[in-house]
């Protein structure tokens, strides 16, 4: 995930709580989704469909946070 920017996710990671929290709940999600959609974790489609939007939700606050911090 935003392969182009490692370093300055790597900083934001260690300053930002607010981006951290929105890393680690997005890698919850993956492993999840990830989990569910190989047989491993039962769930209904409507459950796996709620997490994958909370999984995009998160990605799109981390894209916020990411491109504000790039614009510096």
């Amino acid at each position: 995930m935003f392969e182009n920017h490692q370093e300055t996710v790597q900083q934001l990671l260690e300053t930002d709580k607010e981006f951290r929290y929105f890393y680690e709940q997005h890698e919850t999600l993956d492993k999840q989704v990830d989990e569910a959609e190989a047989g491993n974790l039962v769930m209904d489609e409507m459950q796996l469909a709620e997490i994958k939007k909370e999984k995009l939700l998160a990605k799109d606050k981390l894209a916020s946070i990411l491109q504000a911090a790039t614009r510096h």
